[in-house]
């Protein structure tokens, strides 16, 4: 079964949702008291590292060999974008590691876009 899980970036820090309000927009962080919207929320790809870590949308990964990749969805399907042109379905790419994300860590994103 597929675990529908979601977090934002708030332009500070990411933070994980405990409720999304599809028919508002409004989201509620774990530990806040009052929901507000997001302009970047995030899915779960329902995928880990062999280390554990769950795999995200926006989350730049390394795969066994070496080259690193963007998280991102397309046509309703995980993929990883690993430089123009060359794109792979996130279920048939092997994820090593997640070095960060879009937001945290844009410094990564050399050589990827």
């Amino acid at each position: 079964m597929t675990e529908l899980r979601f977090r934002a970036w708030n332009g500070k820090q990411m933070l994980e949702l405990q409720k999304i309000s599809f028919k508002t927009g409004v989201c509620l962080p774990y530990g806040w008291n009052i929901g507000r919207k997001f302009n970047n929320i995030m899915q779960y790809a329902n995928r880990k590292t062999p280390y554990g870590d769950r795999i995200c949308e926006g989350d730049i990964v390394n795969s066994d060999e070496g080259i690193k990749g963007i998280v991102k969805i397309e046509d309703d399907c995980f993929i990883v974008h690993e430089r123009e042109g060359h794109d792979f379905d996130l279920s048939s790419y092997s994820v090593e590691t997640i070095l960060g994300n879009i937001y945290e860590n844009s410094e990564l994103l050399e050589g990827i876009k």
